[in-house]
């Protein structure tokens, strides 16, 4: 006589959480390579509105003799960009909004770019901030990085230099011609 062999069903659980880890593992991968795509993407568009801006305030130092005054208010600070307060750059709300800065700009620039003020560098401060100070050699820009330790090569503006908060970057760039 024959026997009949009994059939399996279903998965064991050996095979079931096999299945899970490799799920976890993949999760967890792609986790990763999205957050330092995101960082990329902001870096890219910080870097692309900072490089707006610099052509603009050259554009209009041509025109001028000078790089556009950044008093206001009792601050010689200024936030980039769209920004509608001071809070998106700047934790502290010690910088401000500098729509003078934006309108000398306007004839020089077909839409105004924003930086990316995603997440602070310590806490503190996100985007570009343009900025005058005789302690840093004059009129510059102060860009964050995040995901990254580097500076990028900003054509036109030399690196003053940089300060790393963990994985991210802040990098100060002197305005050429001064």
């Amino acid at each position: 006589m024959q026997e009949r062999v009994k059939q399996r069903k279903g998965f064991t659980i050996v095979e079931l959480l096999i299945v899970i880890v490799v799920i976890a593992i993949l999760a967890a991968i792609t986790v990763v390579a999205y957050t330092g795509i995101q960082n990329r993407a902001q870096n890219t568009q910080t870097v692309s509105a900072t490089t707006t801006y610099l052509k603009a305030m050259m554009q209009y130092k041509a025109e001028n003799g000078i790089y556009p005054d950044t008093y206001n208010s009792g601050y010689h600070i200024t936030c980039l960009g769209g920004v509608e307060n001071a809070t998106n750059c700047d934790g502290n709300d010690s910088l401000t909004r500098y729509n003078m800065l934006h309108t000398a700009l306007e004839p020089y620039m077909s839409s105004r770019p924003n930086p990316s003020y995603a997440g602070r560098i310590n806490g503190n401060w996100s985007g570009t901030i343009y900025t005058y100070s005789s302690g840093f050699g004059g009129y510059y820009f102060l860009m964050s990085q995040y995901g990254t330790t580097d500076c990028p090569d900003m054509s036109g503006m030399s690196l003053y230099s940089k300060s790393v908060y963990g994985a991210d970057v802040g990098c100060r760039y002197i305005l050429p011609d001064q």
